[in-house]
């Protein structure tokens, strides 16, 4: 098994038992994978061209509200 998937696996037990006490948890782990989603597709010269044209930077992506600013 991949040493990755493990991690992922154990940190996906550890962020779900936390987020059933509190889900305030969940939206801020939410939120921290969002940016770091976008940072990583925005290295990728094609989405950087789409948002580029749509006059979006990862800075302005901080919710999943946010989220559905991005180009498809």
């Amino acid at each position: 098994m991949n040493v990755y998937v493990l991690y992922d696996l154990i940190k996906g037990k550890y962020v779900l038992a936390k987020a059933e006490k509190n889900p305030e948890y969940w939206m801020a782990e939410q939120q921290k994978s969002i940016k770091k989603f976008v940072k990583h597709i925005y290295q990728i010269p094609f989405y950087r061209a789409r948002f580029d044209i749509a006059d979006i930077s990862p800075k302005d992506i901080k919710t999943g509200e946010d989220f559905l600013k991005l180009p498809v």
